[in-house]
């Protein structure tokens, strides 16, 4: 017996029952909401400020934290508190390789593209590289695919008098050259890695953690 196939709608709204998607759209805890239609700014806000308080509560996992990333990437609120987040679950291995599985390194690199001149949120978006890039093999060659060198190259050229973002960043270079890549290594070096580093040293001779952290990404 041949097996029905889904309809276009079922694929493209999910096959859930009326009842169930108004309920689901009512929970204080749903961020999962895709809008078939256009929502009028108030709406819009409101759901954002759910999706915020909502973060900020602790409550979501990983898939959550992207989710609303993805959802809202022009909010530098949402990408914030979703980035702290994130930096915080990376301290455990297996959450950190989780993050790379689901698609997350596409998004924290979006993020960082989306907000370049937000020191915070650059930040802890390197903190989180850091971390993703010693977590497995397959985060490390999905952060070169994506372009992770040239933009961190990048944030320490537009920032590059802000001490602790170039610390940061050092060493999420750093953490990437430790991978068994030599061929990512030399990237690295050629898409402005070591100029970035030496660049931080030059700016900040005295700065001893940041001096630590560019050796690092040197040798």
């Amino acid at each position: 017996q041949q097996q029905q196939q889904p309809s276009s709608n079922s694929m493209l709204v999910g096959n859930v029952p009326p009842a169930v998607r108004l309920a689901h759209s009512k929970l204080s805890s749903s961020i999962y909401h895709h809008h078939v239609r256009p929502m009028s700014d108030d709406v819009e806000t409101a759901h954002m400020e759910k999706t915020l308080n909502y973060l900020e509560s602790g409550s979501g996992d990983i898939c959550d934290i992207l989710a609303a990333m993805r959802r809202f990437p022009f909010s530098l609120a949402v990408q914030r508190v979703s980035v702290e987040k994130l930096y915080a679950h990376c301290f455990d291995t297996e959450h950190a390789q989780a993050i790379g599985l689901v698609g997350g390194i596409r998004t924290i690199i979006d993020a960082m593209e989306h907000h370049p001149d937000d020191v915070a949120l650059q930040r802890g978006c390197a903190g989180v590289i850091k971390h993703l890039a010693g977590a497995s093999t397959y985060n490390l060659g999905m952060l070169d695919k994506m372009g992770s060198v040239s933009i961190i190259c990048a944030t320490m050229g537009r920032h590059d008098r802000v001490a602790p973002l170039l610390e940061s960043c050092c060493w999420a270079l750093e953490s990437m050259t430790r991978g068994p890549s030599p061929e990512l290594k030399m990237r690295i070096a050629k898409g402005g890695g070591i100029h970035a580093a030496m660049k931080a040293v030059e700016n900040f001779p005295n700065n001893e953690s940041l001096l630590r952290a560019a050796f690092h990404c040197l040798r």
